[in-house]
């Protein structure tokens, strides 16, 4: 009897398929467990993943956003046109950055910085990550400290330098309008007491 035997070495292969998986499980971990709220959006703008912190910050379950459009569900109706060209520009394989307002489900807006990045598949654009940082605190530090420059901390009214910076505008405007205004000075005896 003759016996004919085809061995293909299959090595390649399945170290191949390895490095593949591999690659797959650093993405899904780096994804998945990212502190940045992170949704994976296809080239008509629909959901098609989002990890924990996305979930979390905007109170949608996963299930809730797959398939769905995320401009219809995150994005005030005062800001869908803006929106819409922030989307253009990051299906144009451009990389977008913009600081914005985003709507939680629960219908509460919040200040955002949201980041489009290309992801791209042999020079060829399959879709965007769309990534968001809550700015929120942040912008109401900057407002508060803002104010503390200029207001007394005692009585909220406007500082000595905010008052001169105040007055010289005020110059400038009238002498260029001919209005005429008065200033009024009050002095408390022993106010800080």
């Amino acid at each position: 009897k003759l016996r004919l035997a085809i061995v293909h070495d299959v090595t390649e292969l399945k170290q191949t398929s390895h490095r593949l998986q591999q690659s797959r499980a650093y993405y899904r971990q780096l994804f998945h467990n990212s502190p940045e709220p992170i949704v994976v959006l296809d080239l008509d703008d629909m959901v098609l993943d989002a990890n924990m912190a996305f979930t979390t910050m905007f109170q949608y379950s996963a299930a809730e956003l797959k398939g769905k459009r995320i401009n219809e569900l995150i994005v005030p109706d005062d800001r869908q046109q803006e929106a819409v060209n922030l989307s253009h520009a990051a299906m144009s394989n451009r990389r977008v950055q913009h600081e914005t307002l985003r709507r939680l489900k629960d219908g509460r807006l919040v200040e955002v910085t949201a980041l489009g990045y290309p992801i791209t598949i042999d020079d060829k654009q399959i879709g965007v990550f769309a990534i968001y940082r809550d700015i929120s605190e942040s912008k109401r530090i900057a407002s508060e400290l803002a104010y503390h420059s200029t207001h007394d901390a005692l009585t909220r009214l406007i500082n000595r330098h905010e008052f001169e910076r105040r007055a010289r505008e005020l110059l400038r405007k009238s002498s260029r309008s001919g209005s005429r205004h008065a200033l009024l000075y009050l002095d408390l005896d022993q106010f800080k007491v």
